[in-house]
């Protein structure tokens, strides 16, 4: 049976240049970083000698991905796919979420750093603002103050927070598998399934009390929307409504992300080639931030 091609040949012109432009990025960023993760500076000639030993070491990392590790995810015979039962993004999410209990009872009630304690002294207070993204304070505040006279316990409103954010974070990564099932194959799905699940900063992240996390996850999972629309030409209402909520999301859960959103916009309008209803939404996305 024919295997699905990977690259057309038009677009294996373009997967050179993405393979040398992200072996460079990689390179500079690994010459500059280890440098700064040591020392606090740069040297020139330092910076130059790390750049050329990390540049080929790059490419051919990236062209094994290219070459052999994408082309076992991606050609699945369509058949096969078809016959197949659809993916459950439920179980997914279930089986995400119960790989991060463990660690949520060790950090028990869950784990409240960074910038929680500045957004717990705003609420305190009682003077929000949105120096931090005021979507998250609000959502805090609802579980640690709101929610006390129920609860009778900060205890119990912190774990509450941890539930809430462990359960938005386990239903992102199961819709960002089941769609990469619909616009790769189900071998990826699994294969992320797994990644989600096991990967230890995802486990450690689920119960931490930081925007960065809700962010992350719907941040991530608006561009695997926009991947699998951008591959197959179609993205169902429900799922077109997942985009939007995930990119509004993100940008109220950081406040430079809405600089985002509209680099993106210019992407899109730049480019022809780009479907209608992504702008579309991308657009409603960025009104509704």
């Amino acid at each position: 049976m024919k295997r699905m091609s990977l690259y057309p040949a038009k677009q294996r012109g373009r997967k050179t240049g993405v393979l040398l432009f992200g072996a460079f990025v990689y390179a500079i960023l690994y010459a500059l970083g280890s440098q700064i993760d040591v020392w606090g500076y740069t040297i020139a000639q330092e910076t130059l000698k790390r750049f050329a030993v990390a540049l080929p070491v790059a490419f051919l990392i990236l062209l094994g991905i290219f070459e052999w590790l994408l082309p076992r995810i991606y050609n699945r015979h369509t058949q096969e796919e078809g016959a197949r039962k659809p993916f459950c993004t439920l179980g997914a999410m279930a089986l995400v979420f119960l790989s991060y209990v463990p660690m949520l009872l060790i950090e028990y009630p869950g784990t409240f750093a960074y910038d929680a304690k500045s957004q717990a002294f705003q609420i305190s207070t009682g003077q929000l603002d949105a120096f931090h993204p005021l979507l998250h304070t609000l959502l805090i505040k609802f579980c640690l103050v709101d929610c006390y006279d129920l609860l009778q316990s900060m205890e119990r409103g912190a774990l509450l927070y941890s539930l809430i954010q462990m359960t938005l974070v386990s239903a992102c990564f199961a819709w960002i598998c089941a769609s990469l099932s619909r616009s790769c194959s189900r071998r990826a799905a699994h294969f992320a399934v797994a990644f989600f699940c096991l990967f230890p900063y995802h486990m450690a992240f689920a119960s931490n009390c930081t925007k960065d996390v809700l962010f992350s996850a719907n941040f991530a999972l608006m561009m695997t929307l926009a991947y699998e629309k951008l591959r197959t030409g179609r993205l169902s209402r429900f799922h077109a409504a997942l985009y939007v909520v995930g990119g509004a999301l993100a940008s109220l859960l950081r406040n430079n992300m809405i600089y985002a959103v509209m680099a993106w916009l210019l992407f899109l309008l730049a480019n022809r080639k780009m479907r209608r209803e992504l702008l579309l939404a991308s657009t409603i996305a960025a009104v509704v931030a």
